[in-house]
């Protein structure tokens, strides 16, 4: 009997290696941006420009990251796949068009580059979810499935 549905999240450890560099990296960040524009650099404009540029956008998407760590999940069940965080995101089994299988993860592709969903080790349950969706696309023969040939045959059975 399959179950219903399976959840992943990130592992403990990747969730505090994620809020420990966020921070840190905003802290960096805000560092060089200190250095460019209060202490002064003889550096060229163009490239104070570039570089102020990147810290700040970066300081922006950690800042809108951070709290959504804690609540990032992907949600396989039987009418499709969920994916919750910064960005939601719905995948249905009959929008798939081909599941990349590697060594740590399965990529899954929608109708369009932005509608595909990735899954890897690095999150729990990650091995139930791979089986379930094995399972919800057996049957399926215009999914091109693809990958390294030991993971594909592992992956379809």
């Amino acid at each position: 009997m399959m179950k219903k549905e399976v959840i992943i999240r990130p592992k403990k450890w990747l969730l505090l290696s994620l809020y420990t560099l966020g921070p840190l990296s905003m802290f960096i960040c805000g560092y060089v941006l200190v250095q460019l524009f209060v202490v002064g650099t003889s550096e060229p404009f163009a490239f104070k420009v570039i570089l102020s540029a990147v810290c700040t956008l970066a300081i922006v998407v950690i800042a809108l990251q951070l709290p959504t760590y804690h609540r990032f999940t992907i949600v396989f069940k039987r009418d499709g796949i969920f994916q919750n965080g910064i960005i939601t995101k719905k995948l249905a089994y009959d929008e798939i068009e081909k599941v990349v299988v590697r060594s740590a993860g399965v990529e899954i592709y929608g109708d369009n580059y932005f509608n595909n969903i990735t899954i890897g080790d690095l999150y729990i349950n990650y091995e139930e979810a791979a089986e379930f969706l094995a399972e919800m696309v057996k049957d399926r023969k215009d999914i091109y499935i693809t990958g390294n040939h030991r993971f594909v045959q592992d992956f379809t059975g």
